[in-house]
């Protein structure tokens, strides 16, 4: 009995030798790899509160940055309403300064105005004083142009009436002809001294017709 306990004992002892070694390798193995886990661990630990360092400085720089643009905005605006009165004062005189002008604008628009109405009566008056010589004036324009016809039509009858020491011209009695189709022309409406003027042309123009009928036969 003794002896079967002892067998079994040794047995046992033998097996425990035999796994022993690989038991170890694995253990090994294990803190190994436990020991890689750790140095990564530690390594993220240091990556974490650099990164935790990193965010807090740059909080503290966002934190400066936008305290120094709110003071910067503060003292702009304590700028500006420091030149809000100068501005109101500066923009008062300037609309007085342009009601001024307005005013001033408006009054010479008057004046104007109002000579402009003296002037257009004056006019009217000067026209009322003018018409009646008007009138004459072109009267005596029409009786000028109708006597200088008249000269014309006396020179060419005299130029085409035959006499002791000329033939008598027939380019001016062809003249004279000219003379007498370009009447529509003369005067206007004015046709009383055309009338006039045609009838004394044809007038000369039947005696001269004689006097060279006369003096050629």
């Amino acid at each position: 009995m003794a002896s079967s306990t002892f067998r079994n004992g040794y047995n046992v002892l033998q097996y425990c030798s035999s796994i022993l070694p690989a038991k170890r390798k694995k253990i090994q193995s294990a803190m190994t790899v436990l020991d890689v886990m750790t140095t990564q661990l530690r390594a993220c630990e240091e990556k974490l509160s650099s990164i935790q360092d990193y965010k807090e400085n740059e909080l503290t720089d966002l934190y400066r940055l936008a305290e120094e643009a709110i003071n910067a905005m503060k003292a702009e605006q304590d700028a500006i309403e420091a030149t809000l009165p100068q501005l109101a004062d500066k923009e008062r005189h300037g609309a007085m300064e342009r009601l001024s002008r307005i005013d001033l604008m408006e009054s010479n628009a008057k004046s104007v105005q109002d000579k402009l109405t003296q002037l257009h009566a004056h006019t009217g008056e000067l026209c009322d004083l003018l018409e009646p010589q008007t009138t004459r004036l072109k009267h005596l324009e029409t009786q000028i142009q109708y006597f200088q016809l008249l000269l014309e039509v006396e020179t060419l009858s005299a130029r085409a009436k035959p006499s002791a020491g000329s033939n008598g011209d027939i380019d001016a009695l062809v003249a004279l002809a000219a003379l007498n189709q370009s009447l529509s022309t003369h005067f206007g409406m004015d046709v009383s001294f055309q009338l006039n003027l045609r009838s004394l042309i044809k007038q000369r123009m039947a005696f001269l017709a004689v006097e060279l009928q006369a003096f050629h036969t």
